[in-house]
C-alpha cells in the first residue's frame, strides 16, 4: 500500500450482502423476497432492530467470555499449550487504541449480521503483522478479474472521501459464513430470509408508537350533528383544536363541545390488532435463524414459558448450537490467515479457544457433589481422592475404597502364582477370523510362511500380539520332520532336498500369503518413515523461509540436507531388511533358522548405504528443483517477500502431504526386496521370481513381469519397478 491508510468506520444502514456481477458491483440490491414485488429490504435497517441487536448483543457478550488458546502437536501426538507466542500477543492487543476483546465483539456482530468479517493484518517495513484492524464489512469487498482467471485478486477498501485503497490477499483476515451463491468469494448473511420479519416488528413498533403518540387509541372521526353543515376552514380549525386538547400532556382531560357533535372511532383498537402476538412471530424467527433461543436473548417470545431451569438449558444450548461452532470456525481461519505468518508447517498447530473457565458450560456444584458421591460409594473411588476433587481439605487417612461386605472382588484376569506364566484373554473369534487363523496356521506348519510374517497375518485377522506369537510358536514344533532314513548325506543336498519339498508346497495360495505379510512388515517401517520424514520437511521449510527473509540465496544446505537424510533412513531401513534377510532364511530351513551374528551381511550394508546417498541426492535435487520453479513463477509476478514466503511453505507442505509418503513407500520395498536377496543367497537360492499385487491398483508394467524369473545375481535393482511399488521376490527352489 503506498498511500498511508485511512479508516472508515462508517457503517451501512442496510448491512445485507449486495449481488455482483464477476469483480465489481451491480447497481441494485436483489432483496425481493418470494411471491412479492414489495421491497421488504427498503425500510429494514439491520443494526437498529431491537431483535436482531438482542441476539447479536447476547453473542458479542458471550464469545470473548473464552480467551484464544493456542496448542502445538509433541512428538508423542500429544497437543502442548502454548502461552508465549507473537500471533497471541497480537490478538490480546491488535493495536495501541483498542484490545483484543473490542476486535472480537467487533468481528463477531459483522460475521452474524452480514456474513462475513474483515480484520486489516498492518505490517512493519520488513514485512512483519505488527497491528490488526477491524474493518466494517460494507466497507470492503473482495475483487478479480473481469475474465476469472483468479478467483480472488485483491479486496478494495472504499474510504468516504479518500476513494478506494487496494490491500493484498495475504493481508486481509476473511472470515465467511458459508458461501454466498451469488458471490462465491464472500459469505451468506442469514437475515436476507428475515426481511419481512423485521419489516413486521418495525411496523408493529411504529404503530404502538402512533397510538401513544395520539391519544393512546386509534384515530376517530369528529362530525357535526345531523343537518348541521361547516365549512372546510371550521373543520380544520376544529381538528386542530382537537388535538391540543387530547394529545401530550392533555390526555385524559374533560373535553365540552359548544354545539352538538357525533364521535366516531376509525379502525382497530390495540386489543383487537392484538400487537403482542403479532410480535412474538418475528421474535421466535429471527432468533431461530440467528442460533439465540428467544428466552436466552431476553425477547417475549421466551419470557412467557421461562423458568431458572429452562433458561439456564436454554444458555448451555445456545452456546454449543452458536458460540461453539463460532469458535471452531474463526479458529480456523486464524490459523490459516494470521498463523501462517509465525509458523511453517500449520499440520503441527492448532487455533481453539479455552473453554475451561466458561460458566455457562461448567457443572453446576450440586450436580458435581452428587457426582463424587455416587463415585465413592459405589467403590471406584477412594475418599482421599474425592476430597481433592470436591476441593475439600485431603485427609491422607483417608486413603481408602468405602465397598459393601455383601461385594466379592473379581479379577479381571486370572491370578498368576509364583513362577507360572500369565495367560492372556482372547476376545472371541468370528467364523470367518477362525477359518483365517486356521489357514494361516496350516501354511506356517507346511512351511510356506516364516514364523515372523505368520504372526503379522494373526494379529491381523484378530488375535492380540502375545497371542499371536504363543499360537506361531507351538506350530512351530507340529511341523513334520524328514524320517532319518531319508535324510540326504551332506549340506547341500540336505537343502536341496528341502528346496525340492518347498517348490511343491508353496503354491499360489501361498505365495499370496507370504506376499501379504511381507506388504504388511514392509508398511508399518513405511509408516515409521513418513513420520521421520515429515519432520525433516517440517525442519527445512523453517531453514528455508529464513533464508529467504535473510536475503540468503541457498534456501537449503545441500550436504547437511542429505546428511539429516542419511541419518533418518539407516536405522528404519537396515532394521527392514535384517528382517527381511531372517525371514528369507526361515522360509527355506524352516525351524532350523541360521544363527549367526548381525542378520544383514557387510553386503547388504554396503548395499544400503550406496542406495541411502544416491536417494538423499535424489530427494534434495528434487526439492531444490520445486523451490527454484517456485520462486521463479514469484519473481517474475513481482511478488513480495511474504508472498514469496508463502510459496516456499507450499513447497514444503506439499512434501509433507505427497512426496513424504511417495519417498517413504519407494525405499522401504527397495529394502525390503533387497533384503530378501540377500537372505536367499546366503541358503543357496540360485533364481528368483517376481510377484506383484494382483489386485486393481496393480500398473501394466508390475503385471507383465509378474511369474518371471530372474537369476539372483540380475535381480539387484529391478524391484522397485516404479515409485510407490508394491512387488516382492520369491524363491525359485
Amino acid at each position: 500500500m503506498e498511500a498511508p491508510l485511512k479508516f472508515s468506520f462508517e457503517l451501512s444502514r442496510k448491512g445485507f450482502t449486495v449481488n455482483r456481477q464477476p469483480g465489481q458491483e451491480t447497481s441494485s440490491i436483489t432483496s425481493l423476497m418470494p411471491r412479492t414485488l414489495f421491497d421488504y429490504s427498503a425500510g429494514v435497517d439491520g443494526y437498529q432492530s431491537a431483535i436482531i441487536m438482542a441476539c447479536i448483543r447476547w453473542v458479542q457478550r458471550t464469545f470473548p467470555e473464552a480467551p484464544v488458546l493456542l496448542e502445538k502437536q509433541d512428538a508423542d501426538g500429544g497437543w502442548e499449550k502454548i502461552y508465549s507466542h507473537p500471533a497471541l500477543k497480537l490478538l490480546d492487543t491488535p493495536n495501541a487504541f483498542y484490545d483484543g476483546l473490542l476486535l472480537q465483539m467487533g468481528l463477531i456482530a459483522d460475521y452474524v449480521l452480514t456474513g462475513n468479517a474483515y480484520i486489516l493484518k498492518r505490517r512493519s517495513a520488513a514485512g512483519r503483522v505488527v497491528e490488526l484492524w477491524w474493518l466494517p464489512s460494507t466497507t470492503i469487498e473482495p475483487k478479480w478479474p473481469m475474465d476469472n482467471s483468479i478467483f480472488l485478486s485483491h479486496y478494495e477498501y472504499n474510504v468516504s472521501g479518500h476513494g478506494q485503497i487496494k490491500i493484498p490477499n495475504e493481508d486481509i483476515v476473511h472470515f465467511r459464513d458459508g458461501f454466498d451463491p451469488s458471490n462465491l468469494r464472500k459469505g451468506l448473511s442469514p437475515l436476507r430470509s428475515l426481511f419481512r420479519e423485521v419489516f413486521t416488528d418495525d411496523e408493529a413498533a411504529n404503530m404502538t408508537a402512533s397510538l401513544m403518540r395520539n391519544l393512546g387509541v386509534p384515530g376517530m372521526v369528529v362530525s357535526p350533528a345531523d343537518g348541521v353543515s361547516i365549512s372546510q376552514p371550521d373543520a380544520e380549525a376544529t381538528k386542530e383544536w382537537l388535538k391540543e386538547k387530547t394529545t401530550g400532556d392533555h390526555r385524559g382531560e374533560p373535553l365540552v363541545m359548544s354545539s352538538t357533535t357525533k364521535v366516531d372511532m376509525f379502525g382497530f383498537n390495540p386489543k383487537e390488532m392484538d400487537l403482542k402476538n403479532l410480535r412474538r412471530i418475528p421474535e421466535e424467527r429471527i432468533s431461530a435463524v440467528l442460533g439465540v433461543p428467544a428466552i436466552v436473548a431476553g425477547l417475549g417470545a421466551g419470557l412467557d414459558r421461562s423458568t431458572y431451569a429452562n433458561y439456564a438449558e436454554a444458555r448451555e444450548a445456545a452456546y454449543e448450537g452458536t458460540i461453539l461452532p463460532l469458535q471452531r470456525i474463526t479458529g480456523s481461519v486464524w490459523k490459516k490467515q494470521l498463523l501462517s505468518d509465525y509458523e511453517d508447517d500449520l499440520l503441527f498447530w492448532r487455533v481453539g479457544y479455552d473453554l475451561s473457565k466458561v460458566r455457562i458450560l461448567q457443572e453446576d456444584d450440586n450436580k458435581r457433589m452428587e457426582r463424587i458421591n455416587k463415585m465413592v460409594s459405589g467403590g471406584y473411588v477412594k475418599v482421599k481422592d474425592a476430597q481433592e476433587m470436591s476441593g475439600a481439605p485431603v485427609d491422607d487417612t483417608q486413603d481408602y475404597y468405602l465397598r459393601p461386605f455383601n461385594v466379592v472382588a473379581i479379577p479381571s484376569h486370572p491370578i498368576v502364582e509364583e513362577g507360572e506364566e500369565e495367560i492372556s484373554t482372547i476376545e472371541p473369534l468370528t467364523g470367518v477370523q477362525i477359518e483365517a487363523a486356521q489357514a494361516i496356521i496350516r501354511n506356517l506348519i507346511d512351511g510356506l510362511l516364516p514364523i515372523s510374517v505368520a504372526e503379522e497375518l494373526l494379529i491381523a485377522v484378530g488375535l492380540p500380539r502375545d497371542a499371536a506369537e504363543r499360537m506361531a510358536n507351538a506350530s512351530i514344533a507340529f511341523t513334520p520332520t524328514v524320517p532319518q532314513e531319508e535324510v540326504i548325506a551332506g549340506e547341500e543336498s540336505g537343502k536341496s532336498k528341502r528346496r525340492k519339498e518347498l517348490k511343491f508346497k508353496l503354491d499360489e495360495q501361498g505365495k499370496e500369503a507370504h506376499w501379504r505379510g511381507y506388504v504388511m512388515k514392509a508398511e508399518r517401517y513405511e509408516n515409521q518413515f513418513i513420520d521421520v520424514l515429515q519432520t525433516l520437511f517440517s525442519k527445512q521449510a523453517r531453514e528455508a523461509v529464513k533464508n529467504l527473509k535473510d536475503g540468503n540465496p541457498t534456501l537449503i544446505n545441500q550436504d547437511k540436507a542429505k546428511q539429516d537424510y542419511s541419518d533418518i533412513a539407516f536405522p528404519i531401513l537396515s532394521e527392514l531388511m535384517a528382517k527381511e534377510v531372517e525371514d528369507a532364511r526361515n522360509m527355506l530351513n524352516g525351524s532350523k533358522a541360521l544363527k549367526q551374528e548381525g542378520l544383514v551381511n557387510q553386503a547388504a550394508v554396503l548395499w544400503l548405504k550406496t542406495r541411502i546417498g544416491w536417494a538423499a541426492a535424489e530427494v534434495g535435487k528434487a526439492t531444490a528443483k520445486l523451490l527454484a520453479d517456485k520462486l521463479a513463477e514469484g519473481y517474475a509476478a513481482g511478488e513480495s517477500i511474504p508472498q514469496l514466503t508463502k510459496r516456499v511453505k507450499e513447497v514444503f507442505i506439499f512434501s509433507s502431504k505427497v512426496r513424504a509418503k511417495r519417498i517413504a513407500r519407494t525405499e522401504t520395498i527397495q529394502a525390503a526386496a533387497q533384503g530378501s536377496i540377500e537372505g536367499y543367497k546366503e541358503v543357496g537360492v540360485g533364481r528368483v521370481e517376481f510377484y506383484t499385487a494382483l489386485d486393481e491398483r496393480v500398473c501394466e508394467e508390475c503385471m507383465s513381469l509378474h511369474g518371471q524369473e530372474f537369476p539372483v545375481s540380475e535381480s539387484v535393482g529391478v524391484i522397485t519397478v516404479h515409485p510407490n511399488c508394491r512387488c516382492a521376490w520369491l524363491p525359485v527352489v
